[in-house]
Parts: structure tokens; sequence; C-alpha cells
């Protein structure tokens, strides 16, 4: 590999591992699954009361009260309404999220080395026959040099990746109250394994992948890759389309 080469390969190395490391990669993407299930059956209404699926956090908690200003914005485009009070309320919304547990995967990739193909500065010689004898002459001769791909560089590794999830656990709210019994109405598991175990920034992005399937049944897993910078992650983030700002 030539001098400049290797610069070249080094910087573009330097820059990838400088994205990586900073998270300033705002239209990455992320791969997120989605299975849905409902009773088919329920014929109630659509006012609810959020509550937290997890035994350990209260709704008051800091971090609930974050996550769940994008789910009601999530659960506002899927067609419910919050109600003032418990009583108001025909379902009770329960949901839970987390960071699950860390994966080591590999991985493997090639880079171009950019190099010069062809062309340059060439010595040649020739040697004439002739009844006075032989005679040979020496030059230079100059071709117009031509860059391209020279060959390839492999590089491998691996790296951690981690389980983030949601779940959103619905009941009928009057069997709750009165009788204490969870009377199951829908459920949504959101699942996405990725380099950030940051929950912060990827909630919103499961958010907004789960919200088409808002109580519906999706018959099987659903897969939707979406973007950071998607018009519908930002929607459930502020509440407005940024997308274009």
């Amino acid at each position: 590999m030539s001098k400049n080469s290797r610069c070249f390969t080094a910087a573009i190395l330097a820059l990838l591992v400088a994205i990586v490391l900073t998270g300033c990669v705002s239209n990455r993407v992320a791969r997120v699954a989605v299975n849905g299930f409902s009773d088919t059956k329920y014929a109630g209404g659509h006012f609810y009361w959020l509550l937290s699926g997890k035994d350990d956090v209260a709704v008051d908690d800091l971090e609930f009260r974050e996550y769940a200003a994008y789910l009601r914005r999530g659960l506002a485009q899927a067609g419910y309404s919050e109600s003032a009070t418990p009583d108001q309320a025909d379902l009770a919304i329960f949901f839970s999220y987390g960071i699950g547990d860390a994966k080591e995967q590999s991985y493997s990739y090639s880079m171009p080395i950019y190099g010069q193909t062809g062309g340059g500065t060439y010595n040649f010689s020739g040697t004439t026959y002739s009844d006075y004898g032989t005679a040979t002459t020496y030059g230079t001769a100059t071709q117009t040099p031509q860059y391209g791909v020279a060959g390839s560089e492999q590089f491998s590794g691996s790296t951690l990746t981690y389980l983030r999830y949601l779940r959103v656990d619905v009941f009928v709210m009057k069997a709750l109250q009165n009788e204490k019994k969870k009377i199951p109405v829908w459920r949504t598991d959101v699942m996405s394994r990725g380099r950030t175990d940051d929950l912060r920034i990827v909630f919103p992005v499961l958010v907004a992948a789960a919200t088409p399937h808002f109580g519906k049944n999706t018959k099987r897993q659903v897969i939707i890759d979406i973007s950071e910078g998607d018009k519908q992650v930002q929607q459930i983030k502020t509440g407005t389309d940024n997308s274009q700002k």
C-alpha cells in the first residue's frame, strides 16, 4: 500500500471512529420488532388512565414522567384519549421499559484502497540491427496517470449491543377498580437491539414504531426499520413535526 493510500484509509477510519464515539449520526436506523395482541370482542371506550407497569417505579418518577409524555403522544395518534380521573377511564394502561442483556456481536468489513492504477513514467530501450552493426536506444515515456481502487483491506472486530424494550398492557378499568381483576384488552411488545444503552435516545423510536399497532393484533412479529430523524419520531419527541427544521 502506498503512503497516500495508507493516509487516506487512516483518515476514513478515524472519521468512522469519531462518529461512533460521539453518537452524532442523527439518522442512524434502528430495527424494531413489534408484537401486538388484542381482544377483538372488546367494544368499550378509548379513554385511558396511565399507570406504571413496574412495581419499583412510581408514576411521579422523573424518568417515568418523561417516557409517559412520549407514550401519550403515540396513544393520541392511535385514537386514545387520556381521562381526567381514573373513574372516568375505560382502560387502565400499564407500561414498562428497560435495557436488557448485553450481547457481543462480531463484525467484518472491507475498505477500498485508492491509488494509482495505470499511467506514469516508464523507461524503455530498443536495439536495432544492420550491416553496420547494432545500435541501442534508451529513453523514457510518459502516460497520464490513472487513479482508482487499487485493492481492499479487511477489518474485523466485535461490539456490544443491548436489548431495549417497551411493553404496554391494557386492561378494563372498571374490573380492575371494582373487582381487582385484570381483564386484558390489548398488549403491545416492542423490542430493539443496538449499540446504545441510553434508553432516553431509543424510547421515542420504540414508541414511534409501535404507534400504528397500538390496540391491534399484528398476527405476527412486525419488523420496522426507523431512524431517529424520521418524521414520526420527531412528532413523538416534540408533539410536532420538526423533521424539516
